[in-house]
């Protein structure tokens, strides 16, 4: 071996003894330091990687957004989301506000601002996403790294805001309240004797779908002034709708010429209270709900009405004709009887079994109809002379079936005048006077018929009727006969007696005096 070689061995040898005397002390001592007092202590050695996993641990389980995060131009690093969502929604608030929109309107410009709406964002899923950033997925290295990046470069969110839809509808139909014309319905009403239309008309106005789609477009994109979008607004009802709509059903007509002058004024002061009686579909009439109570400080008038087989002075008396020749109207015009009944005595301005009579005192008789179709009718009532006539207007009949109806009656059976005498004092003996004719009772029945194209083609019946009798009255005299010698007075004339069993038919009531 050269001299060489022999040094460089001598060399790694020592070097080799020396590590191996290091270790020797190093196993020796162990876990023990020797501190400046010469105690033994333990020996810490900190491990890298146990570093980076508690960092990374305490980042995934933090209650805070990461340090460097903003939302929406907000900082929001180490807040809870509760502070973050209050910090952002404070600044979407005043973003809101400062939104305005000129919106160009023949009538005058007006401004919308973000005061008179509503906003809708995803704050709340943006915030969640920030805060659930490096909670999990990644490795501890990788979450540490990401984390030293965010607190350095910073994170940037962006919360989308857009405007409701709703608030922006609600704002737009408000406006449209102040803005152009409405459209006028076509109208009818009663003038006198006749019914009488006006012309719709159209309107203008905001075509509020159009104009909700086109602020919303502004918000989005950052426009600062609309149009108004108009639209020609149509009415409801049209003239051609109410003219086809309101076609005469049917027509009746009485004449109260024989009628005293209070009666006929109550005639008339009748009419003018039903004349344009509207009735929506099943709507039911009253006539004494139409008329009220008849009294005279109701400006009624007196007139004779029937009463338990008498005549007698009521206010409003002749209202009797106005509820038969109604009566007659409503069947013809094939609408809901609902409360319908005759008079105890036969009336002559109606054929018999086609009367309708009411009463004042109290309302307990009445009569009643029921608009039974699918559309509304009309009531005319009016007089014109001593006639007076009632009219139905509403859709044509609905049915294919029949196109008119008639109304028709016949007397089934009658009661013969029974005569009842009374003594009379005052009256010589032997005489008799008639003090009231009496009135056969009768009963009628009275009968629907259906026609098309002017043929018959079925027949209900109506109404059963039943008049009662009324007794004759006869006064016979109990006085004293005059003596021969002294000069007869004066006697009324004896009226003759029916014979029982008589059927024969007595004069009409006057009529004037329809029962109440």
């Amino acid at each position: 071996m050269s001299k060489k070689k022999r040094s460089l061995w001598w060399l790694y040898t020592g070097i080799g003894l020396i590590g191996l005397v290091a270790l020797i002390v190093i196993i020796t001592l162990g876990d023990f330091n020797i501190d400046a007092e010469g105690e033994e202590t333990p020996l810490v050695v900190v491990d890298p990687l146990d570093e980076v996993r508690e960092r990374a641990l305490a980042i995934r389980t933090r209650d805070t957004l990461l340090a460097g995060t903003s939302v929406h131009g907000v900082d929001v690093g180490d807040m809870s989301l509760l502070q973050a969502r209050e910090a952002v929604q404070k600044a979407l608030d005043t973003e809101g506000e400062q939104f305005s929109l000129t919106i160009l309107a023949d009538g005058g410009n007006k401004v919308l601002t973000g005061a008179a709406l509503d906003f809708d964002s995803d704050i709340d899923e943006v915030l969640q996403t920030a805060y659930d950033f490096l909670r999990s997925g990644e490795s501890d290295e990788e979450t540490v790294r990401l984390a030293e990046e965010v607190a350095e470069l910073g994170k940037k969110y962006d919360v989308t805001v857009s405007l409701s839809e709703e608030s922006v509808a609600a704002y737009v139909a408000t406006l449209a309240l102040d803005y152009g014309t409405e459209p006028i319905n076509a109208t009818v009403k009663v003038d006198g004797t006749k019914l009488t239309y006006t012309d719709e008309k159209s309107g203008l106005g905001i075509d509020q779908e159009t104009m909700t789609g086109d602020i919303l477009a502004a918000f989005a994109g950052g426009k600062k002034e609309i149009s108004v979008p108009t639209q020609v607004l149509e009415p409801v009802i049209t003239r051609n709708m109410l003219e086809t709509q309101y076609k005469q059903r049917a027509k009746f007509s009485t004449s109260f010429s024989g009628s005293t002058n209070d009666r006929k004024f109550n005639i008339r002061k009748g009419a003018d209270l039903i004349n344009g009686t509207v009735l929506a579909p099943g709507e039911v009439f009253s006539t004494n709900d139409a008329l009220g109570v008849r009294t005279l400080k109701n400006g009624w008038k007196m007139a004779g009405a029937y009463a338990q087989g008498e005549v007698e002075q009521q206010a409003g008396g002749g209202v009797c004709q106005l509820s038969s020749t109604l009566y007659n109207a409503v069947v013809l015009s094939d609408l809901e009887i609902v409360h319908r009944r005759n008079h105890s005595m036969r009336v002559g301005y109606v054929g018999g079994g086609r009367d309708a009579t009411i009463n004042s005192v109290g309302n307990i008789i009445d009569f009643k109809f029921k608009n039974n179709t699918s559309g509304s009718i009309i009531v005319v009532a009016y007089t014109e002379g001593n006639s007076l006539h009632m009219e139905i207007f509403g859709i044509p009949f609905e049915t294919t079936e029949y196109d008119q109806i008639k109304i028709t009656s016949k007397r089934t059976n009658t009661v013969p005048i029974k005569a009842q005498e009374t003594k009379d004092p005052k009256l010589p003996g032997g005489t008799q006077v008639v003090t009231r004719e009496g009135k056969q009772g009768e009963t009628w029945i009275s009968y629907k018929e259906f026609y098309k194209d002017g043929k018959l083609v079925k027949t209900e019946t109506l109404a059963t009727s039943n008049y009662g009798m009324v007794p004759q009255l006869i006064s016979v005299g109990t006085g004293p006969t005059p003596s021969p010698s002294a000069t007869p007075a004066a006697s009324p004339t004896p009226r003759p007696t029916p014979t029982p069993g008589s059927t024969q038919k007595p004069p009409d009531p006057t009529p004037d005096i329809p029962e109440e």
